[in-house]
């Protein structure tokens, strides 16, 4: 099973390899980097390395998977932005000859639009939703050492354009159970758009890899993260001219704006960092915060930036149910709420 799976995988995430580069951040599926967990959205967006009992975490990573999610569900709902909703559902089970699988549906419902053809006369009304059905396996190659892919079956619709695809996502993890520390590496969606929205315009899917560490101290009920993300280009600040958000522009003689030559490493770097923590309260009660620069930098506004880019959250622990609500600022008029309920279903 284990070479049968993995066999899987790497077909599907060297087939057409290069469609999984990005050019100026832009890709299709895009909703694939939407985080419907609550516990994961209240650590800034990423909480990568986190070897914890929580099969949300093995659905954003694959290689912490193991026997510890059997019989675990989960369901994540997100009041997103504009009347947009999106959530999943993920389950654990462990199958005495395979192993563990933790299985999941992802989805993104945008609502009802309103159709019309080009005189602006009315016509019917119709839907916008994405999909991904996924499935997730890893094994141990030494005792600290796991390996996890997921494999996933993407759709979307949009009125009469539709289009699916197929990606993965390789993984490996190194946890120490005695110091309690965990680094991650992961290579995520990695794959293939099948059937674009038009023919012959074949887009690329988010492609990323990221690198997490996570330590939670001996001493103090405190566990804390660094999450580095788009490691495959180090620029992500965009180059826009007529952008003044994000940079101060500059003229040249004749009043135009020409391209900004400070270097802004500083900026540069911070954006591949997201910082998070924990705070242990006892065996029920979860305080979580959550830093993302990339996301404060991308949605600051000329009168200010508010709290975009911070995240908090708790979590309560009631037997058998664990509940978690995640708040994630992504403008100054524009808040999320991410609510999520974990149900062990065995001891």
């Amino acid at each position: 099973m284990q070479k049968i799976f993995f066999l899987i995988s790497f077909i599907i995430c060297s087939t057409h390899s290069l469609f999984a580069q990005i050019t100026g951040g832009r890709s299709t599926f895009a909703f694939l980097n939407l985080v419907p967990s609550a516990r994961v959205a209240s650590l800034g967006g990423n909480a990568l390395a986190v070897w914890d009992k929580d099969v949300n975490l093995a659905f954003h990573n694959p290689s912490l998977i193991d026997s510890n999610l059997h019989r675990q569900g989960a369901l994540s709902y997100v009041n997103y932005l504009s009347d947009i909703a999106f959530g999943a559902a993920v389950y654990g089970h462990r199958f005495k000859k395979i192993g563990t699988l933790v299985g999941a549906v992802q989805y993104v419902n945008y609502g009802t639009f309103q159709g019309a053809d080009e005189t602006g006369n009315l016509t019917t009304t119709f839907g916008a939703a994405e999909y991904n059905i996924q499935l997730g396996y890893a094994y141990s190659i030494r005792p600290k050492i796991k390996l996890g892919t997921n494999l996933k079956y993407i759709s979307s619709s949009f009125e009469t354009y539709t289009s699916w695809g197929m990606a993965g996502d390789l993984a490996v993890s190194y946890v120490d159970t005695g110091s309690r520390f965990v680094v991650s590496l992961i290579a995520k969606n990695i794959g293939y758009q099948f059937k674009p929205y038009v023919d012959g315009n074949r887009e690329p899917l988010p492609f990323d890899v990221q690198l997490g560490v996570s330590k939670r101290l001996a001493k103090a009920p405190f566990r804390y993260g660094i999450v580095l993300q788009n490691l495959t280009r180090f620029n992500t600040r965009y180059n826009d001219p007529n952008d003044i958000y994000y940079r101060q522009i500059q003229l040249d003689q004749n009043g135009q704006p020409t391209t900004d030559t400070k270097p802004h490493i500083g900026d540069k770097m911070l954006r591949h960092v997201i910082l998070n923590g924990e705070f242990l309260l006892g065996k029920a009660l979860q305080v979580r915060v959550g830093y993302n620069h990339l996301r404060r930098r991308e949605l600051a506004l000329p009168n200010g930036t508010g709290r975009n880019g911070f995240t908090f959250g708790a979590g309560l622990k009631l037997g058998r149910l664990h509940v978690n609500y995640a708040n994630s600022a992504y403008s100054l008029a524009a808040t999320a709420h991410h609510f999520s309920m974990n149900l062990y279903l065995s001891r």
